[in-house]
């Protein structure tokens, strides 16, 4: 009877080199927690040609930049991977398939709580979306410059006006204190003349150069009362 021998499988060097897969599922996370933790199992296996910066591409072609963090055994996605979450409503429930494709480069494939992969949008639709966002930017944009222009003409007029009422009112006020000032010097002049002309019917004759103030004025006149009121002897 013939010996069987045990024939062992080939296996070709490009089944050795097959990409490596690892999934993650999405478990509620401290508030804060902006990070994925990559398995141990592949960061030992990987983890020496790791860079800081990695790339997960999406079944429609759709790249997100992240940084990878190591320390030791332990690998974690981190500056970028919120982002990447928020931009795909990943959410608690969620299951991620990872396919490495070396250089730190990563395929992914997400799947929602129905246990199905989401749909992923075109990149048509995201330039569009992105077009979009622009457009309303620029609306939003002119809308304001044309709302700032308005206010800002209400404003100059507003303000143009009042500033045009109150040079007005100054120079007015200005004008009302010079003739003030006027009719006062005027009073003051009349006063004069009358208590000159007063003083000269009572005999007493007073220099032109002399200038009398109001206080002066009542006791020239008081002491010319009683002056020309003594008996003369």
């Amino acid at each position: 009877m013939a010996s069987s021998k045990m024939v062992k499988p080939k296996v070709s060097s490009s089944m050795l080199e097959s990409p490596f897969h690892f999934f993650k599922v999405i478990l509620p996370s401290p508030p804060g927690d902006k990070k994925l933790t990559i398995p141990p199992l592949f960061a030992r296996k990987f983890g020496h040609e790791l860079t800081n910066a990695a790339t997960l591409t999406l079944p429609n072609g759709r790249q997100s930049q992240m940084s990878l963090k190591k320390d030791g055994r332990n690998v974690w996605f981190c500056d970028g991977w919120h982002e990447f979450v928020e931009i795909h409503s990943i959410t608690t429930g969620y299951f991620l398939v990872f396919k490495y494709e070396k250089n730190s480069r990563f395929r992914v494939h997400i799947f929602d709580t129905t246990a199905c992969e989401i749909k992923y949008p075109c990149m048509s639709e995201e330039s569009e979306n992105v077009k979009d966002e622009m457009v309303d930017s620029e609306e939003c944009v002119e809308i304001s410059k044309r709302l700032f222009a308005q206010k800002s003409s209400k404003w100059n007029c507003k303000f143009g006006a009042s500033l045009e009422n109150s040079k007005v009112k100054y120079k007015h006020d200005l004008g009302s204190k010079k003739r003030k000032k006027e009719e006062l010097a005027e009073k003051n002049e009349s006063d004069e003349f009358d208590l000159c002309d007063s003083l000269g019917e009572m005999g007493i004759h007073v220099a032109e150069r002399c200038r009398i103030s109001a206080e002066g004025r009542k006791r020239a006149i008081r002491i010319a009362t009683i002056f020309l009121s003594l008996p003369i002897h």
